[in-house]
């Protein structure tokens, strides 16, 4: 006996990703904006940061002196042009102004605190909002403008880093520049860092994950993401993906039958579902091999007959809607002749029992993909694979004169 098959892998369908559709840049108000003081130079203000220190080793922890530490630092942070120069004394700035703010707290000082969150907030602001300014004047984004953009945006998430959107940005900028390891470094130190991310930030991270080839990452987050979110089709589609590359066929197909039920015309969902039940009939084909179990193979051959039958109505119905679409014509054929080649190839193993029927739906299969070869040779007559396949499935069906003609 001839095998019939065609080759058959997964259909990858697009993954659903807004990930540049806008740059946030974000003010505070005007009246907690902190006057920026240019009467100082770095020498001078490096002296008056040391003094600030001198006092704060002799003395108790004082709230109001690690404030002016901090405040101190960010002055000279700006006064260094290079965003990259100021990384280190933000990390100071940071780590004073976040003790100063305990010492408010436990002092029950309100205003102190607030004044602690308007100046990291100012600071942030302002590194943010340079490296989005880069990111949207600068659309081919140079190497020199890419790593500007991105020591602003480290600036901003040291000054805050429980604020997503620099994490956002910066793994964004690292994207836009196909740097797909960085970006997914960026957004992990997110997640692991920020309880409670966003849906968003976890679906750009899953989307990388399977771009970069880690399916099992690429799950677990859509999965993570998936669970703290309402019915999001965007989601849905990406795990689905994810789910497919990562092959667990029996989770692609129930997200699958969601995203038919919201968007029953889309074809693409339609032959990705055919396909993923016809890959989940055949880990029930491959169960049947190794089992003399008749009431076994007689469950399996129910449930196969089930998935393909399903199949077989996503398929016609894709292909109905577009039946001049070639390629269409062809996965819906490729799924008859590999659906009769997988019950081909059990018939030797199974009881006489289960032998007509299983040879019925061979026959069916064969006879159903006839008039679709025949519909791609009247497009493409000279195209010898698939008259070459019409003989074999003539022979096949024992239709003899009707194969001689393909011969």
């Amino acid at each position: 006996m001839r095998d019939l098959s065609f080759s058959t892998t997964p259909i990858l369908f697009g993954v659903v990703l807004y990930i540049f559709t806008g740059c946030a840049s974000l003010f505070p108000d005007k009246d907690k904006q902190i006057e920026k003081s240019d009467s100082l130079s770095e020498e001078a203000l490096t002296q008056k940061i040391e003094a600030v220190d001198e006092e704060i080793s002799n003395n108790d922890p004082n709230a109001d002196l690690l404030y002016q530490k901090g405040y101190l630092l960010g002055e000279l942070a700006q006064k260094r042009k290079a965003p990259s120069n100021r990384t280190p004394l933000y990390q100071n700035m940071h780590d004073a102004l976040i003790n100063a703010k305990e010492l408010f707290q436990n002092s029950e000082i309100p205003s102190g605190t607030q004044k602690v969150d308007d100046l990291l907030k100012v600071r942030w602001s302002n590194e943010h909002n340079q490296g989005v300014q880069i990111i949207q004047t600068d659309s081919a984004l140079s190497d020199k403008q890419y790593q500007k953009a991105i020591a602003y945006f480290k600036n901003a998430t040291i000054i805050l880093p429980d604020t997503t959107i620099s994490y956002r940005m910066k793994g964004q900028t690292h994207y836009k520049h196909k740097d797909l390891e960085k970006a997914i470094a960026t957004l992990e130190t997110a997640h692991n860092h920020i309880p409670n991310l966003s849906a968003q930030i976890l679906e750009q991270l899953a989307f990388m994950y399977l771009e970069n080839g880690q399916d099992k990452e690429a799950v677990a987050v859509y999965e993570k993401a998936n669970s703290s979110s309402e019915e999001n089709l965007n989601l849905i589609h990406g795990l689905s993906n994810a789910y497919i590359k990562f092959g667990n066929h029996q989770k692609a197909v129930e997200l699958l039958r969601v995203l038919i039920e919201n968007e029953p015309g889309n074809i693409i969902y339609r032959q990705t579902q055919g396909t993923e039940l016809y890959f989940l009939a055949s880990e029930h084909f491959e169960r049947i091999t190794g089992s003399s179990d008749s009431s076994f193979v007689a469950d399996k051959l129910a449930q196969i007959d089930s998935l393909l039958a399903e199949a077989e109505v996503h398929y016609r119905k894709a292909h109905s809607e577009n039946p001049d679409e070639q390629s269409l014509t062809m996965s819906l054929v490729s799924f008859y002749q590999n659906s009769a080649s997988k019950y081909q190839r059990i018939l030797p193993l199974i009881d006489e029992d289960f032998s007509k029927p299983v040879e019925d739906k061979i026959e069916t299969y064969l006879q159903q993909s006839i008039p679709l070869y025949k519909d791609v040779l009247a497009n493409d007559p000279g195209n010898e694979d698939i008259r070459n396949k019409l003989f074999l499935t003539y022979t096949y069906l024992g239709m003899e004169n009707e194969a001689q003609e393909f011969k």
